[in-house]
């Protein structure tokens, strides 16, 4: 039974895919589920995308404390956009090629009013000089988990109240991008049993935000799309211990439960494209960390949802799985297509590639086996009966 359009992605903090495969042979199986894909600093040598089935956006950090250089900047307003562009271009340009998008400055300061006007004036001209360079910019401030409308208790304001104000008066920055990113969290509970808080507040903020520059658009609808580049567990941003893997943190089925709910939840709005789990290929950040485990018990739950397009007619079959060579992948991956190619006949939609599975479920099945009696080192194995 259909259920709702996959919006779940990753976002990459490392650049091991590079060297290792089970990341891009995951993003090839989940073409069509899978929209976008989020790089740190992806390498200038690539000629080609690693993820050519994704959208992938791109994040450059040049130099160590880049953030507060990056605020910095943005306090300059027109001058300090001219400086961020000519950081970043250099970097960038190499992959643009390829990439969809880049975005700006990552979760800058808006708690006072003065630093959402010198805001507002960096990226009008930072989507200027976008736009001169054909750059697509992911940015409209990228706001982090309370943002805006987070100094709503200095001001003894309602925080709903606060965060549409500062929403209008950000109008200029919101408008002057082609996507607009923002970073929206589950808070984990404290609790042994670690739950999904601040749905509302953190996850769901954005909602009022774009209720605000609803409500003041001419058409009476704000109708930039919305990427969600940062999602998943947190308490307090620490990245030893507020992850989902802090802690009284949960057990990874529960986690990826929690998430596709949240996820579920984000997919009624039309304009988000995206939520982006952090973060895969972790450096630096072990209690947010997804490994290969973690997200192939996220792809199970993927193939669930709709696709967010129509599927392409070359879709990969199990027989494209067989150069693996790890017992535990392949057992994990044959389940998989036993589950797509279930789904696919008893739900009576694209039988003819329900039974293109079935017939070669037997190959991948075989492909385990023998990797298991190679593991093992035994002399002899099972005949191949599946003819």
């Amino acid at each position: 039974m259909s259920m709702t359009r996959n919006i779940l992605g990753l976002h990459l903090q490392g650049r091991t895919y590079e060297e290792e495969a089970w990341l891009r042979r995951s993003m090839e199986e989940l073409r069509g589920y899978v929209q976008w894909i989020w790089l740190m600093n992806p390498s200038v040598a690539l000629r080609e995308s690693p993820f050519p089935n994704q959208k992938c956006g791109i994040r450059e950090f040049p130099v160590s404390g880049w953030d507060g250089l990056e605020r910095l900047m943005v306090s300059q307003g027109r001058e300090g956009a001219h400086r961020w562009m000519d950081w970043v271009l250099p970097r960038y340009e190499p992959n643009q090629r390829w990439a969809e998008c880049l975005q700006g400055p990552n979760e800058v300061a808006v708690e006072t009013y003065d630093q959402r006007m010198q805001l507002n004036e960096f990226a009008m001209e930072l989507y200027k000089l976008c736009m001169q360079h054909g750059i697509r910019l992911a940015f409209g401030g990228c706001l982090g988990v309370g943002w805006p409308g987070g100094e709503s208790g200095k001001e003894n304001m309602d925080w709903i109240e606060c965060t549409k104000r500062d929403a209008i008066q950000l109008m200029p920055t919101y408008r002057s991008c082609d996507y607009v990113v923002s970073h929206h969290y589950g808070k984990r509970s404290n609790d042994p049993f670690s739950h999904w808080d601040e749905m509302e507040g953190w996850t769901l903020r954005y909602r009022i935000v774009q209720e605000a520059l609803d409500s003041v658009s001419e058409d009476g609808s704000f109708d930039k799309p919305r990427l969600i580049t940062e999602g998943g567990f947190d308490q307090c941003g620490d990245k030893n211990t507020s992850g989902w893997r802090g802690p009284n943190g949960p057990s990874r089925g529960e986690y990826v439960r929690q998430v596709m709910v949240a996820c579920d939840e984000i997919a009624k709005d039309k304009n988000v494209e995206c939520y982006l789990v952090f973060t895969a290929m972790s450096t630096g950040w072990p209690s947010f960390r997804i490994e290969q485990p973690d997200w192939e018990a996220f792809s199970v739950e993927v193939l669930k949802r709709d696709p967010y397009a129509e599927l392409p007619d070359d879709r990969p079959l199990p027989t494209d799985e067989l150069a693996v060579s790890n017992a535990l992948v392949l057992s994990t991956k044959t389940r998989w297509w036993c589950e797509e190619a279930k789904r696919k006949l008893v739900e009576g939609e694209d039988t003819e590639y329900g039974m293109s599975i079935v017939d070669r479920l037997p190959d991948l099945a075989r492909a385990a086996e023998i990797t298991v009696h190679t593991s093992l080192k035994r002399s002899t194995l099972p005949p191949d009966v599946s003819s």
